[in-house]
C-alpha cells in the first residue's frame, strides 16, 4: 500500500497577476490526477501542506473514486506561484503525508469510510495542538 500521494501532473499553467510592487504575483493553475491512500478531506490537506495554499476548482472532470487498495482523484487546483510550483512541469511528484497518518496506515488503523471529529482531523492533518491536560500549545 501507498505511504504517500502520487501526483501526475497533466498541465502546468502560470497565471500572471499584475502587481504594483516589483514581486512577482501570480498563480499555477494544475490539471492533475493523482493515487492516494487517504480519503478525499485527508488528501486535500496533504496537498495544502505540500503546497502550502491551495484553491481547488470546480469542474466538470472532477472525480474520486476506489482504484484496488489506493483512491483516484483528479481535478484542478490553483497555488501560489513560488520556488516549488514555478519549475512544475507535466511529471509526477510524490506528496508526503503526515507523520501520524503514515503511522495509521502502516498500523493498518486508517480507516477512509470513518468520520473523524474535528480534533481528529487537527492531529491527522498538522500535529497535536493540545497538550495532555486539553491547553492549547502556544509557542513563543
Amino acid at each position: 500500500m501507498r505511504h504517500n500521494i502520487l501526483m501526475k501532473i497533466k498541465s502546468v499553467k502560470q497565471v500572471d497577476e499584475i502587481s504594483l510592487t516589483d514581486a512577482e504575483c501570480g498563480d499555477v493553475v494544475i490539471t492533475f490526477e493523482c493515487e492516494t491512500p487517504l480519503k478525499e478531506s485527508d488528501t486535500c490537506a496533504m496537498m495544502g501542506r505540500y503546497f502550502n495554499d491551495v484553491y481547488f476548482e470546480e469542474t466538470d472532470g472532477d472525480s474520486f473514486s476506489r482504484k484496488g487498495d489506493v483512491f483516484v482523484m483528479t481535478g484542478v487546483i490553483r497555488v501560489p506561484l513560488s520556488d516549488k510550483t514555478q519549475s512544475l512541469s507535466e511529471s509526477e511528484i510524490t506528496i508526503p503525508i503526515s507523520s501520524r497518518l503514515t503511522r495509521q496506515l502502516i498500523s493498518q488503523e486508517y480507516d477512509a469510510e470513518r468520520k473523524e471529529s474535528v480534533k481528529e482531523m487537527v492531529d491527522n492533518w498538522i500535529g497535536g495542538l493540545f497538550d495532555k491536560q486539553g491547553n492549547l500549545i502556544i509557542k513563543k
